[in-house]
């Protein structure tokens, strides 16, 4: 190693001297600048040998030799320290021991508190010094398990994990809080265990129902699966299912969430730090990841409710190599007349499929789908069906332990069919909405170290839109159809968390968003001059739009120590489409989705928060103060026509909307017993120009406080009892005053805008699990669950939907108690 500025050749002699006394007599005999702490100095070493006319660094490679001692030149001084050992990665999968499932969010750590966890596909990456060290690996609803070995060099390790059987709810719930600080992530995960600690209205484990009960979430009214995250609209949060889009996640308007409990593995909510890798909406994203099915043994495993009769077969490919998941839902209202307002009959469907198949160590593949469907017969004639269709392909491949690349081809189909005078086929009137996409994505994440990791990727959407039209009419001279879209959405990210101090972790990121969109109107010079002459002669001449945008995340987190943190987040986003659908219609699945255009701009939202956290073994406390500026947000006009209007825009306002709010969570834990409270105060105001006389006005999902109070006692292993009390504001709403004869029609006159509120909510519900001793046949286990609920067992009339038969009378149909019962089985 050269010496610059030290390299005058030397003659020194050294006979049996220790390294310290060689040392003191380069810098006291020879001048050389060395700088060096006497306590890492090995005293056992004793030296022997003549140089002469050599350079300085030759007879320092000599003292050194088989010392755990190195030297650089640091300003001319040549600083001697100890030899830093040298770091492995340790990189691999975490599975479930029984099925070979993958465990999302696993934490790892070693004796020395370095520390990582498991990403969505299960797979890590940790960085450990040289030489003997143990690692120690958890995760909920798992025993901890402890590995010793020696890193010497980089490795490939699968962990298996036993899951808890027969344990108190409090071990659980010990082995979250401990690992809370340890695995910090951006938002709040669920995962079956979760789900089906409360049931909802019928009995049914719903995810959709389990994701409205976290702090900062609303929905407008019980029975509704619309989320209004953090005063963002209903439109506003990307709902994934395996990485693809879901539009509308509701069976029964509502009642039923899309989301098979038997087919989801785990599921991760992103509603304060959005990572650069998710764009397109501006308050959430749900992240629902399917299991993979079972690669070691063949199961059967269902369940039937009040509302729906479920069934699941799993099992190997090729055992330990790949797994196959099949399940099928079939809904279904007659057993639920005591929550059934509505004078319809309705039913629903839905399949799930998950194929996985392990190429080799570094490479595996998934492929899954899902088809689900409602059909809704109602008075007057009156039918209404619509559904999903989603597929996803995925690779996994690791470029080596530290670069991991997930590719994904996805697709998604909603279609929405209303059918007016059914039974009159010469006479039907149809109308049909929906949405397409196709698009691939690359997502790669590279670990730096165990505090620092990069990912990046690119996005490719291709967007189909059905706004709304009656294949009927389509040669009609004056068009009832809103115009069809074809566009493009791209984008490219870049995410980066590292440590600046030891206690101090940044992350910042960076999405760039691209999108082009392109009206398609229909051909023919009577239809020209109909644009022409109805003053929207832009759609003819600007067809085409494109819009580019820059989205910046940064979220900055100071550890006050391992149990106590404090997290700041800004997030700026963007999102192209919108959900045209009025307030009456909060139970219908017509929903018309539209771009950004010509005359509609890009939605866009800048989110502040600040929140502190305290984990402790007795104690989970959270809480959260945010403001949200939302710009370019889409009202309805009064008495706005959505169906048989071309002109759907001329119906669309657009303003501004400021959202508010501070969150407090609380989780104590008593030997076998549970509480968490959580407490939301909030507002959402909306300022859009022609709407209100200008006025500013509450949103109709203002629900200013929202507090949640839930107990689970587990009186016994097979035993388990949760109480759940919700108490929140009713909301805003706009009723009729009066009216006025026009024509011999009476027209009513409304109040100002969401001037009147509905009466405050208040709901107990109570479910009791048990679990049957299991029955052994043939090596063949029967594993199986009782479910005992009540759902609103004070009989609270909460309205939860609301219409005005006539100019000043308002009718409304609210919910009652709603005992049931729910079996599931597993063999």
């Amino acid at each position: 190693m050269p010496l610059y500025g030290q390299t005058n050749n030397l003659n020194i002699a050294f006979e049996k001297s220790s390294i310290s006394d060689a040392l003191t007599r380069l810098i006291v005999e020879k001048k050389i600048n060395l700088s060096f702490d006497p306590a890492i100095i090995p005293r056992n070493i004793k030296i022997t040998r003549r140089f002469k006319e050599v350079p300085v660094y030759e007879i320092l490679n000599f003292i050194f030799k088989d010392t755990p001692l190195e030297y650089h030149l640091t300003s001319n001084v040549i600083v001697i320290t100890a030899k830093k050992k040298p770091f492995f990665v340790i990189g691999g999968f975490i599975k479930d021991a029984e099925t070979g499932e993958y465990i999302i969010g696993g934490s790892i750590f070693n004796s020395s508190q370095h520390l990582t966890s498991s990403n969505n596909y299960g797979y890590f990456a940790l960085e450990l010094p040289g030489g003997n060290d143990t690692l120690h690996i958890s995760h909920l609803g798992y025993k901890k398990k402890e590995i010793v070995f020696n890193v010497s060099q980089p490795m490939a390790v699968n962990i298996l994990l036993e899951k808890q059987t027969d344990t108190l709810k409090e071990v659980r719930v010990a082995a979250k809080n401990n690992d809370l600080f340890v695995n910090p992530v951006a938002g709040s995960s669920l995962n079956q265990d979760i789900i089906w600690s409360h049931l909802s209205e019928g009995g049914e484990p719903d995810l959709i129902k389990s994701v409205q009960l976290l702090n900062g979430i609303q929905t407008i009214t019980e029975g509704s699966s619309s989320l209004f995250v953090r005063g963002g609209d209903k439109d506003q949060n990307l709902i994934l299912l395996d990485e693809a889009p879901v539009y509308n996640p509701a069976h029964l308007f509502g009642l039923v969430s899309v989301f098979n409990p038997d087919a989801i593995n785990q599921v991760q909510i992103y509603q304060n730090e959005i990572p650069a890798n998710f764009g397109g909406r501006l308050s959430s994203v749900i992240d629902n990841v399917m299991q993979n099915g079972d690669n070691k043994t063949f199961h059967v495993k269902g369940g039937l409710s009040m509302l729906s009769a479920r069934l699941a077969v799993e099992g190997p490919l090729v055992s330990d190599k790949g797994s196959y998941l099949f399940t099928f839902r079939k809904g279904f209202t007659n057993l639920l007349k005591a929550f059934d307002p509505f004078p319809y009959n309705a039913n629903y469907s839905d399949f799930n499929l998950k194929l996985n198949y392990q190429l080799n160590t570094n490479n595996k593949i998934y492929i899954s789908g899902y088809y689900g469907f409602d059909k809704l017969r109602a008075f007057d004639n009156y039918d209404n069906s619509w559904g999903n269709k989603i597929a996803t392909f995925r690779w996994n491949h690791l470029f080596n332990s530290r670069l991991f690349l997930n590719l994904s081809v996805l697709y998604s189909n909603y279609s929405n069919h209303l059918n007016i005078d059914a039974d009159q086929s010469d006479a039907k009137s149809q109308w049909i909405t929906g949405i397409i996409d196709r698009s691939i994505k690359a997502d790669f994440t590279y670990y730096v170290h165990n505090s620092e990791q990069i990912k990046f990727g690119i996005n490719l959407i291709n967007h189909k839109f059905i706004p709304g039209e009656s294949p009927s009419r389509f040669n009609d001279t004056i068009p009832v159809n809103i115009p069809r879209h074809k566009a493009i959405e791209m984008a490219a990210y870049f995410n980066h968390r590292f440590n600046i101090l030891s206690d101090l972790q940044l992350t910042y990121g960076l999405r760039m968003s691209y999108f082009y969109n392109k009206t398609l109107l229909p051909n023919g010079p009577d239809i020209v001059d109909f644009y022409m002459n109805s003053g929207y002669s832009d759609l003819l001449t600007e067809p085409i739009k494109n819009f580019l945008k820059f989205e910046p995340r940064l979220c900055l987190q100071y550890n006050f120590n391992k149990n106590s943190a404090m997290k700041m987040v800004y997030n700026r986003n963007y999102q192209y489409l919108q959900l045209v659908q009025g307030e009456e219609l909060a139970f219908s699945s017509l929903e018309s989705w539209i771009p950004a255009s010509s005359t509609i701009a890009p939605q866009m939202a800048d989110f502040y928060s600040i929140g502190y956290s305290l984990n402790s073994k007795e104690i989970i406390f959270t809480t959260t103060a945010y403001l949200k500026k939302l710009y370019n947000q889409v009202e309805l006009n009064d008495h706005a026509q959505i169906i048989l209007n071309p002109f759907i825009e001329s119906q669309l306002q657009f303003g501004k909307s400021t959202a508010s709010g501070i969150e407090f969570s609380l989780t104590k834990s008593w030997k076998n017993i549970t509480g968490n409270l959580g407490y939301t105060y909030s507002m959402v105001n909306k300022q859009i120009p022609g709407i209100n006389d200008n006025n500013t006005f509450k949103a109709n999902y203002n629900i200013p406080h929202n507090l949640r109070f839930s107990v689970d006692y587990q009186p016994v292993p097979r035993i388990s009892i949760n109480a759940f009390f919700t108490y929140k504001s009713g909301r805003p709403v706009t009723l009729p005053v009066g009216y006025y004869i026009e024509n011999g029609q009476r027209i009513p006159i409304f109040e100002d805008r969401n001037t009147s509120h509905l009466p405050d909510e208040k709901r107990l519900d109570l479910t009791i699990e048990l679990k049957p001793r299991t029955r052994t046949d043939h090596k063949k286990r029967w594993k199986s669950t009782w479910l005992f609920s009540v759902y609103n067992v004070l009989n609270q009339r909460n309205i939860i939907f609301y219409a005005i038969d006539h100019p000043t009378t308002v009718n409304n149909l609210s919910s009652g108690i709603v005992p049931s019962v729910t079996y599931n089985f597993k063999f």
